[in-house]
């Protein structure tokens, strides 16, 4: 507070002058108002400090009774956070055990399927399958092909139709479902059965084949021979086509209908390819490979939510017996230092209460004196005549006492190593039991013991995981 900023914000010579010229207050006046403008700003502030030094107090108050809350930490405290740590790891092995297992169970099921389909097929390579991104559009190209074939055979196809482009157009998709859809679900990835280590399979595979390949031509032959007698508005074509087909399949004679036969044929093929290599070249292999993949990953999410939560257990309650470590040590030290701050937050007051009631006279003296020399009587008023002095609250001036016991921190420092080693020691024989022993990835996250017997390390490219 400066008392020349107030001296200028209350400006008491003016204030009394201007009173004193009105004759203001009266010689025989108890009180003065213009006087207490002045006072009632100093008392204000007085009580506003009082109220502050009340809050700080209060505060003080509560964090010296929580050191001494501190003060009477012991080992049992530690003892009864480790059991709570401890108790809560085996909640978690208790809860999780069952899910790991399952997802453990699967894991080994789908590797040793596909270590046993390996032995049976005689295989020694890995497999190589389309995944992600690559699939997705082997999938949109198959839907492509489809939707090209039937778009540009509607243009052939609609010459000689009455309902012109729009009935070529149906009868182009028809066609063009017949032609690419049985290619790519069926004939396609049925083919990889050529590669099969059973000749029966291979010999079914031929034939289906060979059975795709005629019907591929037929179908093709026959759209065309419909082209060209729809375009000479043949009676009775269905009649025509079956003839011609017996008779002269190859006979077509307009060169727009050979460029429908080849662009059927070029869509089907293609289609045939997409389906071929949406899996591995050996039939059943790739399938088999991503099953055991995916068994794979999600048994490792399991054990990667299992250890952080296990982990975040562990941190939890290491952090709370240092805390109460940490605590119990700081206790007597920090109790000193808010009995020193509550000494000095009284002093504080009490000069401020002093220096409000220095300004508060200077400014009532300046006032009066104003007042005297501007009245026309140059009387004194009867409540001038009175001293004036700031009444000051009454606030605690108490100072703290310690009731907590000191106690040796050595048998602390005891517990704090023992709980520690425990909750080390619970996690560790968790993690043993519910991720098999012997072994932990490099960042700490526990894995599968035997990984490195598994035969299916080497995945393919485009595959999400990477082997252990």
């Amino acid at each position: 507070m400066d008392p020349a900023v107030l001296s200028r914000q209350l400006d008491p010579r003016e204030l009394g002058r201007h009173a004193g010229e009105l004759g203001r207050p009266p010689l025989d006046a108890a009180n003065d108002p213009e006087e207490a403008r002045i006072t009632a700003n100093i008392e204000g502030r007085i009580q506003d400090a009082a109220a502050r030094f009340g809050e700080l107090r209060r505060q003080a108050q509560s964090d010296f009774e929580q050191t001494e809350e501190f003060s009477r930490y012991g080992p049992v405290d530690i003892h009864a956070s480790r059991a709570r740590a401890e108790a809560e790891l085996d909640g978690i092995r208790q809860t999780r055990r069952l899910a790991l297992h399952e997802a453990s169970f699967e894991r080994t099921k789908r590797k040793e399927d596909l270590a046993d389909f390996r032995q049976r097929n005689r295989l020694r390579r890995e497999p190589s399958y389309p995944t992600g991104l690559k699939k997705t559009f082997m999938w949109a190209l198959a839907f492509g092909v489809l939707g090209i074939e039937a778009l540009l055979n509607g243009s052939f196809l609609a010459v000689g139709q009455e309902t012109g482009l729009v009935g070529g157009v149906s009868v182009a998709v028809v066609v063009a479902l017949l032609n690419v859809l049985p290619a790519f679900w069926l004939f396609g990835p049925f083919s990889r059965h050529l590669h099969h280590v059973n000749v029966w399979w291979q010999a079914l595979a031929l034939l289906l084949v060979a059975t795709y390949g005629a019907l591929l031509l037929v179908l093709n032959l026959a759209v065309a021979h419909y082209r060209e007698l729809s375009g000479a508005l043949a009676a009775n074509i269905e009649s025509e086509v079956v003839d011609r087909m017996l008779t002269d399949p190859f006979g077509l004679v307009d060169a727009q209908s050979w460029l429908l036969f080849g662009m059927g044929l070029f869509f089907s093929l293609i289609a045939f390819a997409d389906g071929y290599k949406l899996d591995d070249a050996y039939p059943e292999y790739g399938k088999r490979h991503l099953a055991m993949i995916q068994a794979r990953e999600r048994y490792e999410r399991k054990v990667e939510e299992v250890a952080e939560e296990m982990g975040q257990a562990k941190s939890r309650s290491l952090d709370e017996i240092k805390r109460i470590v940490f605590d119990f040590k700081r206790a007597p030290a920090e109790r000193a230092r808010i009995a020193k701050r509550v000494g000095e937050l009284i002093a504080a007051f009490d000069h401020h209460a002093e220096s409000l009631n220095e300004v508060g006279q200077m400014l009532v003296r300046d006032y009066r004196a104003a007042n005297r020399e501007a009245r026309p009587d140059s009387g004194i008023p009867a409540c001038h005549a009175r001293p004036w002095g700031l009444l000051v609250p009454e606030i605690d001036r108490s100072l703290y006492q310690n009731s907590a016991p000191t106690l040796e921190s050595a048998p602390m420092e005891q517990a704090f190593q023992q709980a520690h080693e425990a909750i080390l020691g619970r996690h560790e024989e968790v993690c043993t039991e519910l991720f098999e022993p012997g072994r932990t990835r490099a960042a700490g996250r526990p894995i599968p013991a035997g990984a490195d017997a598994d035969p299916t390390q080497e995945l393919p490219v485009g595959s999400r995981l990477s082997a252990p």
